[in-house]
């Protein structure tokens, strides 16, 4: 994949936007073994490298790993397609605010001469990951086709509500995040239990759906619009339920039939042969887990497009700002040929036929039955040979209930390879074990029940070796206290800093008790002592933060210093 580049002089002189750039482009895992305290030890980590001539001189470039869309971007094609539609078709609302103040808009696209208890609805929500942009980019084609006077887009809005959520992370698209929000979580891995505080959008879009629910009120689907950085083409991730010992194996068929929908709109971008419908334990707290098991909607999907390209054509190609907003244009499409294949019983039965032939030939030929070799395999039939024949939705079921184990342990073995893996890769599926719960809960009660004797002579002890130091600082002359002799912020290793004579002692007094505290790694100064919490304890100290704590600590020994002085004279005082 290559880079994209902005040049202010092509700009000006050619009108040019944003255009592919660089070569010799390698991603590789990165041999430089410094230690770093940003970075994890136990984790690959990859560089990219690249080369690229600037054709201007003195010109101003920008380089970007997808096409940027803003907030801004957001908030004018809101308010274009505000001036140049309709009403009665398009209708702009605020959603909720997000934690920094910023409008969540939700856009809702019907006909509105058509009674609304008579349709069904339909949730579009894109960007949860602000670096992600090519969502934004379907999201505006499928705005403007669906806002549009295509007769599609009109036999759609008089059968369907659509409730569109363009921007879900406003905060990250506005400071520059690439998946996290201002909390510094992933947005899609709290749909479970939202907090209202932390994340608003989601809280409200679960409430907002609960409500239509209660009314009952028919959503006949949800998806999430993502980016993928590792796959190319345009693919979903669904829901089938089959994970168990006994499937519906018919949930099975209609859990597919939109996805292969999009692949015969779009075949040039879509890869119904990439998508993924098993559901992996730490994806169940995204949005499409809990709206498809949660919420009971059936069609719940991820839509994950390439920052690539696609690669099902004769000769492979980026995508480009029209072809993702072509996209946003097929996924209404989609939409509407679905909405006439669930009528049409006809067509269900030959799209079911077609999914089961396509997801047989994806198996491993060694692990098919023998029988159904001939069907999937002409060139192998032989004379004397039973044959099962795929010919009907019976035929269908009854296949892929014997080939289900074969079907879930393929689709459970491959990782789904998506942007929204955690980090440090997948949770292992294992049992919870309650034993260590148990002793961790009986360790922090041990530590919390110290007497309150112990409690006061450890404050007592660090309050006389503060007052050690401070009285052999004190003790130093003015002529020994300058520029030449610094003082460092003391590590747990004395032979990793050079220290002066005079403060040895200190450091030695601050080393003694060691057994008391918690020593970190062997490292630079700035270790993060939450590098074990959730999200790896970034950001962590800066510079500027090793320097605030130094003038604190010199400041509390000022303030040691002056309560000795000032006990000195109290003393005197009460002896005269």
């Amino acid at each position: 994949m290559q880079i994209l580049l902005f040049s202010e002089v092509d700009a000006k002189k050619e009108c040019r936007s944003w255009y592919r750039v660089g070569h010799h482009i390698n991603y590789s895992e990165t041999k430089q073994h410094s230690y770093n305290s940003l970075l994890e030890r136990d984790i690959n980590y990859y560089e990219l490298d690249f080369q690229l001539e600037f054709s201007h001189s003195g010109d101003t470039c920008y380089i970007a790993h997808c096409y940027p869309y803003t907030y801004t971007d957001l908030k004018d094609d809101l308010e274009h397609l505000s001036t140049t539609r309709s009403r009665d078709i398009f209708r702009r609302d605020i959603l909720c605010e997000s934690q920094a103040g910023n409008s969540c808009f939700i856009i809702t696209v019907t006909d509105e001469s058509v009674p609304l208890h008579k349709k069904k609805i339909v949730f579009i929500t894109a960007r949860i990951h602000p670096g992600e942009t090519n969502s934004s980019y379907m999201m505006r084609g499928l705005l403007e086709f669906i806002t549009s006077n295509d007769k599609t887009a009109q036999k759609l809005r008089s059968e369907l509500v659509f409730k569109i959520v363009p921007m879900l992370n406003p905060d990250g698209v506005i400071v520059g995040n690439y998946r996290c929000s201002l909390t510094g979580k992933d947005m899609n891995r709290n749909f479970r239990h939202p907090r209202k505080q932390a994340f608003p959008i989601i809280y409200h879009i679960k409430e907002l759906i609960q409500n239509l629910q209660r009314e009952r009120r028919e959503i006949l689907a949800f998806c999430d619009l993502h980016g993928h950085s590792r796959k190319s083409n345009v693919f979903a991730y669904g829901c089938d339920g089959c994970d168990g010992p006994q499937p519906d194996m018919k949930n099975f068929l209609y859990a597919r039939v939109l996805p292969f929908i999009m692949s015969k709109t779009a075949p040039d971008m879509f890869a119904f042969d990439y998508c993924k419908f098993h559901i992996h334990r730490c994806k169940e707290s995204t949005g499409r887990v809990v709206m498809w098991k949660e919420m009971l909607i059936k069609n719940s999907f991820t839509l994950e497009a390439s920052f690539a390209g696609t690669s099902i054509v004769e000769r492979p190609c980026h995508f480009n700002i029209q072809d993702y907003e072509k996209f946003g244009e097929c996924i209404c499409k989609s939409l509407k040929q679905y909405l006439d294949v669930l009528h049409d019983s006809t067509r269900l039965e030959s799209i079911f036929l077609d999914i089961t032939k396509n997801v047989l030939h994806r198996l491993d030929k060694n692990k098919i039955p023998f029988e159904l070799l001939p069907s999937l395999y002409p060139e192998e039939k032989q004379l004397n040979q039973s044959v099962i024949s795929i010919n009907s939705v019976s035929n269908c079921l009854e296949i892929l209930t014997q080939c289900h184990e074969i079907i879930n342990d393929q689709d459970a073995s491959s990782s789904s390879d998506s942007d929204s893996d955690p980090e440090g890769g997948e949770l292992p599926d294992i049992p919870y074990s309650k034993e260590k719960a148990i002793t961790k809960k009986k360790s922090k009660k041990k530590r919390t029940d110290k007497s309150n004797e112990e409690h006061l002579q450890k404050s007592n002890r660090k309050r006389q070796v503060n007052r050690s130091k401070s009285m052999k600082l004190s003790k130093l002359g003015k002529n020994e206290y300058n520029n030449d002799h610094q003082i460092r912020v003391s590590y747990p290793f004395t032979s990793e800093v050079d220290i002066n004579s005079q403060l040895k002692l200190s450091l030695a007094v601050d080393q003694m008790d060691k057994t008391t505290r918690m020593i970190p790694e062997r490292g630079s100064l700035f270790t993060s002592k939450y590098a074990k919490r959730s999200g790896h304890g970034l950001p962590i100290f800066t510079t500027e933060r090793a320097l605030e704590r130094r003038s604190q600590k010199n400041n509390s020994l000022l303030q040691d210093i002056n309560y000795d002085q000032q006990l000195v004279i109290i003393v005197s005082f009460i002896k005269k």
